[in-house]
């Protein structure tokens, strides 16, 4: 795929307080041409296409992060 060239996927994980529950988050940042690092401030949420069952077809599905108290 040709975003892989400039996208960096990065993936950072949490436990949930209230539940106890591991959450992935996954979020694209773009690399730096010059150095092959990601620059800073240019990261985005992932957004995915998921199949839903109910719909009987793929649904852009865009990743949160929540802030938990």
């Amino acid at each position: 795929m040709a975003w892989q060239k400039t996208k960096i996927c990065l993936i950072g994980t949490a436990v949930n307080e209230e539940t106890g529950k591991k959450v992935t988050f996954r979020y694209l940042t773009k690399k730096s041409k010059a150095k092959n690092k990601a620059k800073s401030g240019q990261v985005t949420k992932l957004t995915l296409k998921k199949y839903h069952p109910g719909l009987k077809k793929h649904v852009t599905f865009t990743e949160t992060k929540v802030a938990w108290k």
